[in-house]
C-alpha cells in the first residue's frame, strides 16, 4: 500500500486544483468531443496489452475523478494532435498509448479479479501527473536547447551556462522494468541552438521539429543506465529550467 506524507498530500491536492481549473471551461465541450481512433495493440514479449487496457478501463470507469481526468487527457491529446504537426503528433500518440498501458503496473487484484482499493490512489496520481505534463507541453517551443523536456520514460533538464556550455541532467526509467533506470549528468559546448554533443561523447542532442531528440552515441551498456533502460528518445518541452 502506498502512503503519502504531508508534503505529498499537499502536492497532490495542488495538482488536483490545477486540473479542476483547467477542466472547468471544457466540461460542455467534452460531452460532444468525438472519440479518437484506437491504435492496435502491438505484440510485446511478457506484456498483455489487451489485458492491461481492460484493467485500466475498468478502474477508470469505477472512479468519477479518474473518469474526468481521462476525458481531459483525451481532449488534450486531440488538441495537441493539431498543434504539433504530423511528426510530433505521431510521436506523442505512440508514447501516450504506451503510457496508458503501463498504468496497469499500479493495479493489484483480489483473487476474484476485482481491483484492490489500495492500488487506486497510485493509479490516480500517475494519471494526474501525465495530464499535467500534457497541459504544460509546448507545441511550439522556443528555439533554444535549454529547458525541461519529458517523454514516456522520464525527464531531461538542460541548463545553459556561460561560454556556450550546457549542463545536461537526465533521469529515465524503463516503463516495463521499473528497477532499470538511467541517471545521467554531463556537460557539453555548442555554438548552435539545434545540436549539442556532451564532452564525454556519450550523448547527442538535436532539434527534431517540436521535439528534442536525445541519442546515446556508444552502443552497448553504459555505466549511467541499467540493463534495459536508455535515455535515447524524443522529448517534449514543458518548461524552463531553473
Amino acid at each position: 500500500m502506498k502512503r503519502f506524507g504531508a508534503s505529498g498530500v499537499a502536492a497532490r491536492q495542488g495538482s488536483a486544483m490545477v486540473v479542476l481549473r483547467w477542466l472547468a471551461p471544457l466540461v460542455v465541450l467534452l460531452m460532444a468531443w468525438p472519440a479518437g481512433a484506437e491504435e492496435r495493440c502491438p505484440t510485446r514479449r511478457h506484456v498483455d496489452c489487451a489485458g492491461a487496457e481492460r484493467a485500466i478501463a475498468a478502474a477508470i470507469a469505477a472512479d468519477p475523478w479518474m473518469t474526468l481526468i481521462d476525458q481531459a487527457w483525451r481532449m488534450r491529446m486531440a488538441e495537441l494532435s493539431h498543434l504539433l504537426g504530423p511528426a510530433g503528433a505521431a510521436e506523442l500518440a505512440a508514447q501516450d498509448v504506451a503510457q496508458r498501458r503501463v498504468l496497469s503496473r499500479d493495479l493489484f487484484f483480489t483473487p476474484d479479479g476485482a481491483v484492490e482499493p489500495d492500488s487506486v490512489p497510485g493509479l490516480r496520481w500517475r494519471m494526474e501527473l501525465w495530464l499535467m505534463r500534457l497541459i504544460r507541453l509546448q507545441p511550439d517551443p522556443p528555439a533554444v536547447m535549454e529547458g525541461i523536456w519529458f517523454n514516456l520514460t522520464g525527464e531531461a533538464v538542460i541548463r545553459r551556462r556561460n561560454g556556450g556550455r550546457y549542463l545536461v541532467t537526465i533521469s529515465t526509467v524503463e516503463p516495463y522494468a521499473l528497477a532499470s533506470t538511467c541517471e545521467y549528468e554531463g556537460e557539453g559546448q555548442s555554438d548552435r541552438a539545434d545540436r549539442l554533443e556532451t564532452d564525454d561523447g556519450a550523448l547527442e542532442l538535436t532539434w527534431d521539429g517540436p521535439m528534442l531528440r536525445i541519442r546515446q552515441l556508444v552502443i552497448g551498456h553504459q555505466p549511467f543506465c541499467g540493463a534495459v533502460a536508455t535515455v535515447t528518445g524524443r522529448y517534449f518541452r514543458i518548461g524552463d529550467a531553473d
